[in-house]
């Protein structure tokens, strides 16, 4: 069907059967080089768009028991991280180190699982109650004895 001039969206969306098949084969989000296995896109198929130009399709590439085909549409430059962009999880990152090193977040943590246990809570929905009592009986294991 390629062959004969069939677009590729057209294809995929008759034959595929992964999760992009209703975009028309299109992965809706710019992939970087840090692909994980089980992630939605394979490794392989990551390495496939590598060797590609703007605009290829490659040959067919087999991943375990099934074939894709990829075409690369416009090769994104990379983007170097800013530190405005992730300042705010840097910082609770370093936050929480230095409260775990200094005993604090243990003791917040105390602090937090005794009023849980000492709360009075009423729950409205009744699909939330199982989850509340949860909640007291993990917080009740870990209370200090008086």
């Amino acid at each position: 069907e390629l062959a004969a001039g069939k677009p590729l969206s057209e294809v995929a969306t008759a034959h595929s059967s992964d999760a992009f098949a209703k975009l028309g084969g299109k992965v809706p989000f710019p992939l970087g080089g840090q692909i994980q296995a089980g992630g939605p896109v394979a490794p392989e198929t990551l390495r496939a768009a590598g060797r590609l130009k703007d605009g290829q399709t490659s040959e067919p590439v087999r991943l375990g028991a099934t074939w894709v085909m990829v075409r690369l549409d416009k090769r994104l430059a990379a983007v170097a991280p800013k530190l405005e962009d992730h300042r705010e999880m840097l910082r609770g990152v370093l936050l929480n180190r230095k409260a775990q090193s200094a005993g604090v977040l243990r003791q917040n943590q105390m602090a937090l699982n005794e009023a849980l246990v000492k709360a009075e809570i009423k729950i409205y929905r009744p699909e939330y109650a199982a989850l509340v009592e949860l909640l007291k009986q993990a917080a009740g294991n870990t209370v200090r004895p008086r």
